[in-house]
């Protein structure tokens, strides 16, 4: 009896995990990390926040689809999926590039606690320009010295 208990467990787990269609874990949450390093006013570099070889972060708007996803950043990447950012009005998606415009990496940014959406711009931000202030959890493009 054993045996077979494990033996359904195995394919109740196999089945929950079918059934997710495989598209893995969502872009982490980067909301409150944000908020920390712009606390007291500041400017928030994203260089600073988020080192790293990348050289260019797209803001991907709410209700994006996501083959409009892949128009705006220019690479495909899995987040646009696992995020949900085609059915959800309340977030951001942050997408860093490389020199050779793949995609490192990306960070969910809730609305609620800082709305990237005014700020964004086709083609993104330059690591060097890529700095911001918050004004009452709205985000506003500091230029680059």
């Amino acid at each position: 009896m054993p045996g077979k208990r494990r033996g359904t467990l195995v394919m109740l787990a196999f089945v929950a995990l079918a059934g997710c269609g495989n598209k893995g874990p969502a872009p982490p949450d980067v909301s409150q990390t944000l908020l920390e390093a712009g606390r007291d006013n500041a400017v928030i570099t994203l260089a600073t926040v988020f080192p790293g070889n990348w050289e260019r972060v797209v803001i991907v708007p709410p209700y994006t689809s996501e083959n409009e996803s892949r128009r705006i950043v220019g690479a495909d990447w899995m987040g646009y999926e696992t995020a949900e950012i085609a059915t959800r009005g309340n977030i951001t998606l942050l997408v860093f590039l490389d020199a050779n415009k793949s995609v490192i990496t990306g960070g969910i940014v809730k609305r609620h606690i800082i709305d990237f959406n005014p700020v964004y711009r086709m083609g993104g931000y330059s690591r060097g320009d890529a700095k911001f202030r918050i004004v009452e959890r709205v985000a506003v493009w500091v230029p680059a010295d």
